[in-house]
């Protein structure tokens, strides 16, 4: 009877164990971007494909992120302004995600050939995700693909309002994320110019300091000098201060 019980109970801890590393596994995903339209979207989406994660089911799927992983890591940093590491930790599933819901798109959109690939909801469907929603009716039960069609037909409307397409992991459009990014760089160099200044200021001061002690030893002309640094330590601060109030 004792050894039924241990067995039991390491038949239960094991079970407990497999449970939580699948649950510590399992790539979590809830959307929240402020555009509840194509959050609700999203999450419908994923609902209907999460049990993709972590599913050998789905490996031929996940194939091509394996065989492309340079190109696909390449056009995400590009497009999505991060960098091709940030790529290849993530895990097929994100990789689907991310790529076939927006990266992808986006390729399409900038090749110049508009009219194959976004002139009518049948041609998007034909060349633009095409692929990935064979895959999905081949190796699911139907209900992967359609929950896909649904929301890239709601990209597609996106595009045609917008011109460009939406990324629901985000928040932003294609657009949006490049004005981000030129944001993002101007306030770097300003504040890298606001930091040189500052340390300018602080180069005058400290002459100023020396050539003070120095009229201290040697009254005379050393003053006029004195002066010039201190005006130019005056405008230096009213230029960063005009620069931080910004």
């Amino acid at each position: 009877m004792k050894q039924i019980r241990q067995i039991f109970k390491g038949a239960f801890f094991l079970a407990f164990l497999f449970s939580f590393c699948m649950s510590t596994y399992a790539t979590e995903i809830e959307i929240n971007t402020g555009n509840e339209e194509a959050d609700t979207a999203f999450q419908t989406f994923y609902e209907e494909i999460k049990h993709m994660d972590n599913n050998s089911d789905w490996d031929n799927l996940y194939l091509v992120y394996q065989v492309y992983e340079n190109t696909h890591a390449e056009q995400y940093a590009e497009i999505c302004n991060s960098t091709v590491d940030d790529w290849k930790s993530k895990n097929n599933f994100e990789r689907f995600i991310w790529y076939e819901t927006y990266v992808r798109v986006v390729v399409y959109r900038n090749l110049g050939d508009y009219d194959r690939y976004f002139s009518s909801e049948k041609d998007f469907l034909n060349h633009t995700i095409t692929n990935a929603y064979e895959y999905l009716n081949k190796l699911g039960d139907g209900t992967e693909a359609k929950a896909y069609k649904t929301l890239m037909l709601w990209q597609y409307d996106y595009i045609l309002e917008n011109g460009v397409p939406y990324n629901f992991l985000t928040g932003l459009n294609f657009v949006e994320s490049r004005n981000t990014e030129a944001t993002e760089d101007t306030q770097e160099s300003q504040e890298q110019e606001q930091k040189e200044l500052e340390e300018i200021q602080e180069e005058l001061l400290e002459e100023t300091a020396d050539y003070v002690e120095s009229a201290k030893a040697n009254e005379g002309g050393i003053f006029g000098k004195v002066i010039i640094i201190v005006l130019c330590v005056g405008v230096l601060g009213i230029i960063i201060y005009r620069k931080k109030t910004q």
